[in-house]
């Protein structure tokens, strides 16, 4: 596993059936000594009970909750109705299903979770992709890219960063650096700190009192076409919001 941003990572598995994926799960779920994460292991029996059987868990007196905070502005109509669909499903399936009132979970924490989760997973980025020097981790490149202020560690560095890290990477590593400079580290790195405790406080308070679980949808938008020349990368950033409040 390569690391990206320490405190967010999290295994996930892509299968091409569902006993790919409950094999996947089998391996994960075991207690290992050298595993520092063993939360996959509390679901295991669960989850096989629900596969031998062919049936998933009842969902029948389960609180739900439907966050008000979460119906921000740019959800495109086919979203909402696929929400309001599954949340009309868990009802028929005997689930009570309420509204999560903006008092316990504040729009403006769920806003502000997008900026504040970029700068924190690009300051751990920057930090976590800085072992990627040639030697240790990474493929060394052959590129020449010789300079008179640099030295020949750094030259080797830099071809290999250069060579090594996509566009995107390197915004990450860029944006990173930034925020955790002395100049901006107590405006941006520490304010976004401050925001994921606050909002983190927020559902663990709604889910410990009076939810069991939070419908939420993971997207803004349709995904775009495999064919299409969507190349704007701020709307497609923009698009996490809805998930970002549950990695913070």
């Amino acid at each position: 596993i390569v690391r990206f941003a320490s405190s967010f990572d999290t295994v996930g598995i892509l299968g091409q059936s569902v006993d790919c994926a409950h094999l996947a799960f089998g391996i994960l779920a075991q207690r290992e000594r050298l595993s520092r994460d063993s939360t996959f292991s509390t679901l295991k029996n669960d989850v096989d009970d629900s596969f031998k059987n062919g049936t998933g868990p009842s969902v029948a007196g389960m609180r739900v909750g439907i966050p008000a905070a979460f119906s921000v502005d740019g959800i495109q109509p086919a979203i909402k109705d696929a929400w309001s669909k599954a949340a009309d499903y868990l009802h028929n399936q005997g689930a009570e299903v309420t509204e999560l009132p903006t008092s316990s979970l504040s729009p403006e924490l769920v806003q502000r979770a997008l900026a504040a989760y970029y700068v924190l997973v690009s300051a751990e980025a920057s930090s976590n992709l800085s072992r990627y020097d040639g030697f240790r981790y990474g493929v060394a490149s052959d590129s020449d890219y010789t300079s008179e202020t640099f030295t020949p560690l750094e030259q080797h560095y830099c071809a290999t960063r250069t060579d090594g890290f996509g566009t995107e990477v390197s915004r990450r590593i860029l944006c990173g650096t930034s925020v955790l400079s002395s100049g901006r580290f107590h405006t941006y790195y520490e304010a976004a700190a401050k925001l994921r405790a606050a909002l983190a406080h927020q559902l663990h308070a709604s889910l410990s009192d009076d939810f069991d679980a939070i419908l939420t949808p993971t997207a803004t938008a349709l995904p775009c076409r495999l064919d299409s020349a969507q190349t704007d990368t701020t709307e497609m950033l923009a698009n996490d919001i809805m998930t970002v409040p549950a990695s913070l």
